[in-house]
């Protein structure tokens, strides 16, 4: 299970990164955080990684009326308050925006998106690789 992390540590690791004090490597070492997690502190920050890629095409997947409706009144997915559909994640039980940005493609999936976010998949995948090895 992700650990969850202070908002004091977040904003000062986004604070040391945006000044250039520090790598993503070096944040991943003295937070002990996952690199998925801290690109995701950065994303909601609106800041970009440097020396990445601006322009993404995201992709997000369209529901049926009846699906969307299920899915609304279930939680899986809300309106934020800009009106932005957003789906949750079944692993830290945050809600983000229902996107290729937020949740890797699963084409077996009846939302067309998985259900875990990209850092907390990152994070099964990295704790599986590590019970394995």
């Amino acid at each position: 299970m992700p650990m969850s992390y202070p908002k004091e540590v977040r904003q000062q690791a986004i604070l040391e990164y945006s000044e250039g004090r520090i790598s993503i490597s070096d944040l991943m070492r003295t937070t002990g955080c996952a690199r998925g997690t801290i690109e995701r502190w950065l994303n909601l920050e609106g800041i970009t990684r440097r020396g990445r890629r601006q322009n993404y095409n995201y992709h997000c997947p369209l529901l049926s009326k009846d699906k969307l409706e299920n899915f609304l009144v279930s939680g899986r997915y809300k309106y934020n308050e800009i009106g932005q559909l957003e789906k949750l994640c079944n692993t830290c039980g945050e809600y983000w925006p229902a996107d290729t940005e937020f949740f890797y493609k699963d084409k077996h999936a009846t939302t067309g998106l998985n259900a875990h976010c990209i850092p907390c998949y990152q994070e099964k995948v990295h704790q599986r690789t590590l019970e394995s090895s």
